[in-house]
């Protein structure tokens, strides 16, 4: 963010363009190894492509879904509304592959 602001500030002066972090409003987890493989069938019948993106909603909420870290094994980082992620890992679809605190 800050070198954003750096540019906007130094190198284009002139344009009239604002940038808002949106980071505090998304929840984030990760879920890698043996068992994520399994969550294509959770996800989507046509799975989700190594750097693909799947989008839909968890309620109300926003819900992406993408494959973008390598373990070794698939992985998968799941995105969703930064209120409803607490309660993520306790859908029945993820219950098997995230642990529950």
């Amino acid at each position: 963010m800050s070198r954003l602001e750096f540019l906007l500030d130094i190198a284009w002066p002139g344009l009239r363009v604002s940038v808002t972090s949106i980071t505090e409003g998304w929840a984030a987890m990760s879920m890698a190894g043996p068992k994520s493989a399994r969550s294509n069938f959770h996800v989507s019948k046509r799975g989700v492509t190594r750097l693909g993106l799947l989008e839909g909603r968890y309620g109300d909420k926003p819900l992406r879904i993408i494959r973008l870290s390598f373990s070794g094994e698939r992985g998968y980082e799941i995105y969703t509304g930064a209120s409803v992620g607490k309660e993520m890992p306790r859908r029945r679809a993820l219950r098997s592959l995230l642990p529950i605190p």
